[in-house]
């Protein structure tokens, strides 16, 4: 057998098996100019329907931002603080595309940003859309049981109100993409059989506001949820899936939510106007990924809470059709 032929063959057990089995994620970085300009097109390296994105660019004066499909066309909203949607950054996505805006949280002059992507691909593992407040309690269907879930408002959002995330495994704790201790027990409450449950907090559920969402499913190898207890020991290895492409991690007091993309060399960031730094979440490893003594990241036994994922198109973190390079 010719190893061409090998390859061809590798090729197709590969995608039967990891694409079978997980929702599409890709971690990429793009470069920017002195100056930004204005619809400017930028081509993830997988081609699949981007339906959830989430950028960061450096500069601590930079929220991340999120544009999940059902938004109104041609904004994006910050993920750390209470202000409504804005126009300018991420103005739309498509499939295996992405449309920026002059805005400097995706566009920040002559620096790399960086962009999760996630993609429903009809496997029943992940779930987004946008809904609307009511202020009584309610379920968000899913149709699955998610291990993780997050939302936050994107229009008429109401003052002092950042988004929220929930992870299965913490108890009742819901947490913050902002510097601030766990929200009420009127957030994410639950999540449960085919469905998460918000509340009748104001940062989820507030009458007359319109909220983003999204939800994923546990996937064995994937990705993974849990919490560790920081110490003094630098790094720190948080055991999970191997080599994730995607972490957030946040304790229960009043420090920002932090993140790390794969791409992104030894940086990573509080997932608000909070600068980078490489004593965060360290290094992304075989066994998960380390935190460095950051109190974003592993003050000595504060508990904190994570979710971490990978692409089902990456072996290791690396593409697939970069392994036979």
């Amino acid at each position: 057998m010719s190893k061409y032929l090998m390859v061809v063959l590798i090729f197709f057990v590969f995608i039967g098996v990891t694409h079978v089995f997980a929702y599409n994620l890709e971690v990429g970085t793009y470069s920017n100019g002195a100056s930004p300009s204005d619809n400017r097109a930028v081509t993830t390296v997988e081609s699949f329907p981007i339906h959830v994105l989430i950028i960061k660019c450096p500069s601590d004066s930079n929220q991340p931002h999120i544009f999940v499909v059902g938004m109104t066309a041609g904004v994006s909203k910050s993920l750390g603080d209470e202000t409504s949607a804005v126009a300018n950054a991420i103005q739309s996505v498509g499939t295996g595309t992405i449309e920026l805006g002059t805005s400097h949280a995706v566009q920040e002059p002559s620096s790399d940003c960086y962009y999760a992507a996630f993609s429903d691909d009809g496997k029943g593992d992940f779930a987004y859309g946008s809904r609307d407040g009511t202020g009584v309690a309610a379920d968000v269907t899913t149709g699955f049981l998610p291990i993780f879930a997050s939302t936050g408002c994107w229009d008429t959002c109401v003052a002092g109100e950042a988004a929220k995330w929930k992870g299965s495994i913490g108890g009742t704790n819901c947490h913050s993409y902002a510097a601030a201790a766990n929200p009420s027990s009127e957030n994410i409450t639950a999540l449960v059989a085919t469905t998460f449950s918000v509340g009748t907090d104001d940062a989820v559920n507030a009458v007359g506001t319109k909220y983003w969402w999204f939800a994923v499913k546990g996937v064995t190898g994937y990705n993974g949820v849990g919490t560790y207890t920081g110490t003094t020991g630098n790094p720190e290895t948080v055991s999970t899936i191997n080599t994730p492409t995607f972490v957030i991690t946040k304790n229960a007091g009043s420090v920002h939510a932090a993140g790390r993309w794969a791409v992104a060399g030894d940086s990573s960031w509080g997932l608000t106007n909070v600068a980078g730094s490489t004593d965060i979440i360290e290094e992304m490893t075989v066994n998960g990924f380390t935190v460095g003594d950051s109190t974003l990241s592993g003050a000595d036994t504060v508990v904190y809470h994570f979710f971490a994922s990978k692409s089902p198109l990456y072996a290791s973190g690396v593409p697939f059709h970069l392994l036979f390079q």
